[in-house]
């Protein structure tokens, strides 16, 4: 997975906190795999954290850092990070979960979008 590190941007909400993302070379998001963990206070340990999601929805990519400059990160496509928040049991994931099961499913099964 490649990026342009100068489209970094910062997705920010009350409840998840920071989170960056990065946009891939098809100009679809993919976020930082480290702090989609730190979000839901999962400890961050690496690729083993995020081996359950599917390879084609996680990668690793250059993202510039404020004090270490660029640095390959573990990344998640916006299907990756679906994947890996509704598996997850940690409380701050239960909002996503929620939302998803509760407001999007049901909305695409009535109306078909």
């Amino acid at each position: 997975m490649n990026s342009n590190s100068d489209t970094l941007k910062i997705f920010q909400n009350r409840s998840f906190g920071k989170v960056r993302v990065v946009e891939g070379e098809d100009g679809e998001p993919w976020f930082v795999a480290k702090d989609v963990c730190e979000s839901l206070s999962v400890a961050w340990n690496g690729e083993p954290r995020i081996a359950h999601v599917p390879q084609e929805w996680r990668g690793v990519t250059s993202v510039v850092t404020p004090r270490g400059g660029p640095q390959n990160m573990w990344v998640l496509s916006e299907q990756g990070l679906y994947f890996f928040l509704s598996r997850s049991d940690k409380p701050g994931a239960l909002p996503f979960q929620k939302w998803i099961a509760g407001e999007i499913l049901p909305s695409i099964r009535k109306t078909g979008r």
